[in-house]
């Protein structure tokens, strides 16, 4: 066994490591993904050959010895995460091709998806497997696509996220019709704007979906360099909300200019806005507009005039997110009894942030 292993677990050998594998020892498993040792490869890639022939002749066996069959092919393929060599690549670009005959082989919905594991190990390994995961996107369902599309997030460059998915929530004039192109194009927003937020990491939300030696975990990745800058663009041109708040960031012109443009015509349109305006106040204030305090102090005397205490309360609780030079145009507002107290209180709270 190599230094690294041997250090990791010291007790195995690579021969005793090779003989717990086959003996379906999960703890060894979890040594053999982190091995480097040539000899534990090649006893993994030997099992995994054997087990898909197994999986294959368990069509015409019971559910309980193809759950056991699916479950034990699952393990073993996990096993290969991470593990960059070229053998490993080139089995896991082998099972990548038989996936239509492996999903025929375990029918509708199984417990233990051996494609998804496939999927994820071809993720974790060399660019060119993760390369051809990315390249069959028109071809997946859309339960595929989006565990594409998380397993593109854990472990794929940035820039890479951003060239493969881009067109699917922006499309171009170019852009060939796809199936099922608009749930696909949802997909990618959704799990751009959890993972940006750092909820796709937050203990318990996921926790089959990630894992805690992923190289894109949001504990090793700062939120400014979670995702390519390009998608904020991307945001801004779909005027998906939750998304451009996730992304951006002080300084931002297009955010700027699109989030004045539509506290603008809320407060202008005399039609009821399907989306309060309120959250296009936090959206100038977290791009830290230029006409910042101006604009606070419109949106506020709109609601006053409205008599919508409930978007004034969520406006003023954005107060501790303000310059400290708001503080005299804040104290001098006039406001109802209720709603004067919550803004003493919070001017304090920005007083205090100085």
């Amino acid at each position: 066994m190599d230094k690294t292993s041997s250090n990791t677990h010291p007790s195995n050998s690579s021969s005793q490591l090779c003989v717990a594998i086959e003996s379906q020892d999960e703890i060894a498993l979890s040594a053999a993904r982190f091995s480097v040792d040539p000899m534990v490869n090649t006893k993994l890639q030997k099992l995994i050959r054997n087990q898909v022939e197994e999986l294959y002749a368990a069509k015409k066996k019971s559910s309980t010895i193809q759950n056991r069959v699916f479950k034990r092919l699952v393990s073993l393929i996990d096993a290969l995460r991470d593990k960059k060599d070229l053998k490993t690549e080139s089995l896991l670009l082998e099972l990548f091709d038989s996936r239509a005959k492996i999903a025929r082989a375990q029918g509708k919905e199984p417990k233990h998806d051996v494609n998804a594991a496939i999927m994820q190990a071809m993720a974790s390994s060399t660019e060119v497997a993760a390369d051809e995961m990315l390249a069959k996107l028109d071809e997946y369902s859309v339960d595929t696509f989006y565990w594409a599309t998380i397993l593109a997030i854990r472990f794929c460059p940035k820039e890479k996220v951003f060239e493969a998915f881009q067109e699917w929530v922006a499309p171009t004039s170019k852009t060939p019709k796809r199936k099922s192109a608009k749930a696909k194009g949802e997909t990618v927003v959704e799990l751009l704007d959890i993972y940006q937020s750092g909820v796709l990491y937050t203990p318990g939300y996921a926790p089959k979906l990630v894992d805690a030696n992923d190289p894109n975990h949001t504990e090793r990745v700062l939120p400014a360099e979670r995702l390519d800058p390009r998608w904020l663009d991307i945001a801004i041109n779909i005027e998906n909300l939750e998304l451009i708040k996730s992304l951006t960031h002080p300084g931002h012109r297009p955010t700027q200019d699109w989030a004045e443009r539509q506290l603008s015509q809320a407060i202008n349109n005399k039609q009821k806005s399907k989306v309060r305006p309120s959250k296009f106040v936090g959206l100038i204030i977290a791009s830290d507009h230029p006409q910042m305090l101006d604009l606070y102090d419109e949106a506020i005397k709109y609601f006053l005039k409205k008599k919508d205490t409930w978007e004034v309360a969520i406006c003023l609780e954005m107060i501790p997110q303000l310059p400290q030079l708001a503080i005299p145009r804040l104290e001098a507002m006039i406001l109802p009894s209720e709603l004067a107290e919550m803004r003493e209180s919070l001017v304090n709270q920005l007083k205090h942030n100085a």
